[in-house]
């Protein structure tokens, strides 16, 4: 590439004193100008031109909670996003287990809302098919698993045991465990699987984030990283083998996190930075981990779990807040994120700096809770393309009253809440564009309730940089910010429909990663 490009097409900078735009004069790692195509032209006569035609130039779509080592093992497992039933379920695991004949059957992406058996589920035909290998095959939402009895024999989660902290054994009507696992439970199981090599460990995250960058996306917040992932991300930095930006957050319930936080805020690169941290206050709607503060409409003598106590988040939020990181928490249930409010409203008391507190999800509200996270200063991190998810199954556990505060990325938005976009994958789909079309079209019985175009795409892009307190250069097209650019092959601003709009490129700081 030249020292200077010149890239023509139908620019929509996000940059409210000049939306709009007929080219974008890239210099170095920054944007030089945002113009006319003939007035750039002459401005740069020697600059090289990358002519996008009709094709939409955006600012570098951005998603703002992710977990890219997972999709990366996940693409390594037995691939269960397919199937329909427990036989499905089943058989993809033997024809990977057929593959790979040696250690544990992993996989992950089942998702029961999609066929008949909801939490009645067990695992007897795993047994069956691997009464000797232990088999790990985790829900798409990574908040349950199926675990048959050699698995969960080595996590010491037999007949007899009781439900650890946070967690769940589902047994079925004699007291017997079924084989599904749910939160600190799967992650029992869980922790006897071997660790990844570091090779693998850089297979995983290179692989996951390639395939993100050829769908669009110029950066990822990886929401929660143990030590490992950490030295794995360094090192493909320096290497300069990351192919997008990642902004991550220090997983405190995994060991070694809050070593992670008392080594300090350390940049790796303008690819990397570890500034945040994650915790949990309860798991999954789908596994029925969210916690609320009415039972579920579907098992009334449930109410969801605390995947992490109030001191347990006290102690580790507190810690990591007077250490300059940011707090992010996960919460989905109406009672979990009552619960995350009531730790920043107590952290802020004690007069511990917070800066940008983040509430991951935000799935399920109280109306009074919104005008909360808005005094407290509160980014909610949501992700658009649940409520097209989750709606085979969201009213089935709420019942419909509880849905009126749901999935309400519009009401937070025009209350004046900072909302940031993303997925959630492998939860979901890393296609930002299927996010942006739930985003403007409401995704599930939200249908009448989307954002406009022009919202949509801040969500994926200039929110995101508030959130990781990038907001001063990335996030729009204006002279002086970073050359972080998403090209569309059409415009969707005409029609609204991003999900059929092919990739043309994706630019991170000025260096083209990739052009059809």
């Amino acid at each position: 590439m030249a020292a200077e490009t010149l890239i023509r097409g139908q620019v929509h900078t996000n940059d409210p004193p000049r939306p709009r735009a007929g080219a974008v004069l890239v210099r170095g790692d920054r944007v030089a100008a945002v113009g006319d195509f003939d007035d750039l032209r002459a401005l740069s006569p020697s600059a090289n031109i990358l002519d996008a035609g009709t094709g939409a130039v955006l600012p570098g779509l951005v998603d703002g909670h992710a977990h890219p080592s997972m999709l990366g093992r996940a693409l390594a497992t037995a691939r269960l996003d397919g199937a329909r039933s427990m036989e499905d379920v089943v058989a993809t695991a033997c024809a990977w287990a057929h593959e790979h004949p040696h250690g544990w059957v992993l996989g992950h992406g089942w998702d029961d809302s999609r066929w008949a058996g909801g939490l009645a589920l067990d695992a007897s035909a795993i047994d069956m098919a691997f009464p000797y290998r232990p088999a790990l095959l985790l829900r798409v939402d990574g908040h349950a698993a199926l675990a048959n009895r050699a698995a969960r024999e080595t996590a010491g989660l037999l007949d007899g045991a009781a439900d650890p902290p946070g967690g769940r054994i589902i047994r079925d009507v004699r007291g017997l465990p079924t084989g599904l696992v749910v939160d600190a439970a799967m992650e029992l199981v869980a922790a006897q699987v071997p660790s990844p090599t570091a090779a693998e460990r850089a297979t995983y995250l290179t692989t996951a984030l390639e395939y993100a960058s050829s769908l669009g996306l110029t950066g990822v917040h990886d929401a929660g990283i143990d030590p490992e992932t950490d030295a794995t991300y360094r090192h493909l930095a320096q290497a300069q083998r990351l192919p997008l930006r990642v902004f991550a957050m220090a997983d405190l319930s995994r060991p070694g996190g809050l070593d992670l936080v008392r080594s300090g805020v350390r940049p790796e690169s303008d690819r990397y930075e570890l500034r945040a941290v994650k915790l949990f206050a309860d798991g999954a709607l789908g596994s029925r981990g969210a916690q609320l503060f009415e039972p579920y409409a579907d098992e009334p003598s449930h109410s969801g779990l605390a995947v992490q106590s109030d001191d347990q988040m006290w102690r580790l939020g507190s810690e990591a807040a007077r250490r300059g990181f940011q707090l992010c928490i996960h919460a989905i249930g109406d009672r979990a994120n009552a619960r995350v409010l009531d730790l920043y409203e107590r952290i802020q008391a004690e007069g511990v700096p917070l800066d940008r507190p983040r509430l991951e999800h935000a799935q399920i509200l109280r109306a009074s809770d919104v005008a909360r996270i808005r005094a407290l200063g509160v980014v909610c991190s949501m992700q658009p393309i649940h409520a097209v998810t989750d709606a085979a199954f969201a009213e089935q556990r709420l019942g419909s009253s509880r849905l009126v505060h749901a999935y309400a990325c519009r009401a937070l938005a025009r209350a004046g809440v900072p909302v940031a976009f993303g997925s959630d994958f492998p939860v979901a789909s890393p296609d930002p564009r299927l996010g942006l079309d739930a985003a403007t079209h409401g995704g599930g019985w939200r249908s009448n309730d989307g954002l406009t175009i022009d919202e949509a795409v801040d969500g994926y892009t200039w929110r995101n940089a508030f959130a990781s307190f990038h907001e001063h250069e990335l996030g729009r097209l204006a002279p002086g910010w970073l050359a972080d650019l998403t090209i569309l092959a059409r415009d969707p601003f005409e029609d609204g429909d991003f999900a059929s709009a092919p990739v043309l490129a994706t630019w991170v700081g000025g260096q083209v990663h990739r052009f059809r």
